[in-house]
């Protein structure tokens, strides 16, 4: 199944300070993650982003910030993002069946997320490379578990690249 634009939300989970000093190339899931920023932007994409406990652990990044001006950012106290009940009545009234997920650390608030949204019926689409965790062996594990339970799991490019193909193959031009 290919990601359409029209049919799918950005949630960028726990990309701050306290987290994104651990995690094993952060330069790359910060650049990755202001790629599909900008691009969800121009095409409209809702954007939700999550904190870990903000209070205690910081909030997401400036530079993340500045890339998403129209996102909802939310607080969680839970690995999985999807047990914040306010942020899943807004996804929820959104009508969109595909979730593009992004963000920190792949193996836990990433995997629960997705499995909890997978369990609810989504499509679930983690971006490999706008992710990250502290060991290559808990990021590695954590892929192959998407795999093995049917997420998808793609890469920036393949993700811009399906956003901007069909339905509409012109908008190389507004981009």
């Amino acid at each position: 199944m290919l990601i359409n634009y029209l049919d799918s939300l950005l949630l960028i989970l726990n990309i701050q300070e306290q987290f994104i000093a651990t995690v094993t190339e952060p330069r790359n899931v910060i650049e990755n993650n202001k790629k599909i920023l900008n691009y969800a932007e121009k095409l409209n994409v809702p954007i939700f982003i999550s904190e870990q406990n903000p209070q205690t652990l910081s909030q997401t990044l400036n530079e993340i910030k500045e890339f998403s001006p129209n996102a909802n950012i939310f607080q969680s106290q839970y690995f999985s993002a999807w047990k914040n009940h306010n942020l899943k009545k807004l996804i929820q009234a959104k009508n969109k069946k595909q979730i593009i997920l992004t963000g920190l650390e792949t193996h836990i608030c990433i995997l629960q997320t997705a499995f909890d949204l997978h369990n609810d019926g989504y499509n679930v689409f983690i971006v490999s490379n706008a992710t990250s965790s502290a060991t290559i062996t808990d990021y590695n594990v954590a892929i192959q578990r998407f795999i093995a339970n049917n997420l998808n799991v793609v890469t920036t490019e393949m993700l811009i690249c399906e956003w901007i193909t069909k339905p509409y193959p012109n908008l190389f031009e507004n981009l």
